[in-house]
C-alpha cells in the first residue's frame, strides 16, 4: 500500500538549561531601544553574512565589520564566528594570528574580558594548549569564567586526552554546579524552581560524566563507574531515554577496560542502536565477539536488541500544512514524515 506523508511542523523555542549561549554567533543583542552607527553596520555585516555562500566570503565580512569597530559589544562574538570560519577552512594558525592582533588593540576591560574567553576554545581547538591554560588560569583566578567558559575548557580536555586537564577543570566548575549558581546565570528567564533544580543536578552529572571518564583513563576504574551511577540520576536524558554527554559511552568503554564484556554490551546498546552513535556500536560490537569468541551472530543480535529496547513513540495530535489535525495514532500502518522545525 502507498504511504501516506503527512509533514508536521513543531516551533520549538528553546531556552539554554545548561552551559550557555552557543559559540556560534546569532541574534543580535539589542540594549534599549537606540540605535548607534556600530549597532547599524552590525545589523548589515549580519544581513551580508547570511547572504553569502562561501565560507571565505563569511569570513571576509565579519573581519571587515572587525577592522572598522575593533572595540565594541559585538567584539567576542564576531570573534567567534571568526574562529569558526577559520576552522571550517582548517586554517586555525589564520584564526590565531587575527585574533591575536584584533586583541592587542581592546583596551575596555569588559570586552577584552569577553573576548579572552573566545580565544581560549580557538587556543584549544589550534592545540595551543599552553596558552589556553595560561589564560584559563589567569581568568579563573579573576572569577571570569562561568560554567560554560568551563565545559568548554573540559571537552578541550577530554577531546585533546589531557586527563588532568579535565579533571582540574571538573573541580573548578563545581562550585557552579548547582540550582544557585544556575538561577544566578539565567535572573531574567521565567524557570520554574523544578526547571532550576533539575538544572542544578544536571551541572553536578556533567561533571560526573566527564571527570569519571578522566579518571577511568588515569586508572581509576572503580571510582569512574561510581561516577557514572551516580551521573545516571542527575544527566538530561533524551525523549528515548539516553542520557546526554556521552554517558553511556563512557560507562561501556570503562566497563570494557574493567573486563566486564557483558555488561559493557548493555551500557553501548542504547547509544549504538537508537541514537546511531558510531563509536558505540563499535563498542558493543567488541563486546559481543569477546562476550561470545567471535563476531557470528552480531547482525541478528543487534537487531533483536534493537527491537527489545526501542521506546514506542507517544501518540500526539498536530495540523499538517492544510490545517487539517492528524492524530499519530490513527497513521499507524501508513508511511509518515514527521519534520520537526527549530527556528533559529
Amino acid at each position: 500500500m502507498a504511504g501516506r506523508f503527512i509533514t508536521i511542523l513543531l516551533l520549538v523555542v528553546f531556552a539554554a538549561v545548561c552551559i550557555g549561549d552557543a559559540r556560534m554567533p546569532g541574534a543580535i543583542a539589542q540594549e534599549g531601544t537606540q540605535t548607534t552607527a556600530v549597532d547599524d553596520a552590525y545589523k548589515q555585516a549580519m544581513e551580508k553574512r547570511r547572504a553569502a555562500e562561501p565560507i571565505e566570503d563569511r569570513l571576509a565580512i565579519t573581519k571587515a565589520f572587525l577592522d572598522q569597530y575593533p572595540e565594541s559589544k559585538y567584539t567576542a562574538r564576531s570573534i567567534g564566528a571568526v574562529v569558526y570560519y577559520y576552522g571550517r577552512l582548517d586554517d586555525m594558525p589564520g584564526a590565531v594570528a587575527y585574533t591575536e592582533a584584533l586583541r592587542a588593540k581592546i583596551s575596555d576591560a569588559t570586552i577584552a574580558r569577553d573576548v579572552d574567553k573566545e580565544m581560549i576554545v580557538m587556543y584549544g581547538e589550534a592545540g595551543m594548549t599552553d596558552k589556553m591554560i595560561a589564560l584559563a588560569d589567569g581568568l579563573a583566578a579573576e572569577d571570569a569564567l562561568d560554567f560554560g567558559d568551563y565545559w568548554s575548557i573540559i571537552e578541550i580536555g577530554i577531546d585533546s586526552e589531557n586527563w588532568k586537564l579535565a579533571r582540574d577543570y571538573c573541580g573548578r566548575a563545581e562550585p557552579l554546579a548547582n540550582a544557585e549558581a544556575f538561577r544566578a546565570n539565567y535572573p531574567d528567564e521565567d524557570f520554574t524552581d523544578e526547571e532550576i533544580e533539575k538544572a542544578g543536578d544536571n551541572r553536578k552529572g556533567m561533571l560526573l560524566v566527564k571527570g569519571g571518564w578522566a579518571r577511568a583513563n588515569q586508572g581509576e576504574i572503580d571510582e569512574a563507574l561510581a561516577d557514572f551511577a551516580q551521573a545516571d540520576g542527575l544527566v538530561r536524558r533524551s525523549y528515548l531515554d539516553v542520557p546526554e554527554y556521552n554517558l553511556n559511552l563512557y560507562w561501556g568503554k570503562t566497563l570494557m577496560m574493567k573486563g566486564d564484556f557483558r555488561n559493557a554490551g548493555k551500557r553501548f546498546a542504547a547509544d549504538a542502536l537508537v541514537m546511531g552513535n558510531d563509536d558505540a556500536h563499535d563498542g558493543l560490537r567488541k563486546a559481543y565477539i569477546e562476550v561470545n569468541g567471535g563476531e557470528d551472530g552480531f547482525k541478528a543480535y543487534a537487531v533483536n536488541l534493537h527491537k527489545s529496547i526501542a521506546k514506542p513513540m507517544q501518540s500526539f495530535e498536530l495540523p499538517d500544512y492544510n490545517g487539517k489535525r492528524h492524530r499519530y495514532d490513527n497513521l499507524k500502518g501508513n508511511v509518515t514524515l514527521v519534520a520537526f522545525w527549530f527556528p533559529t
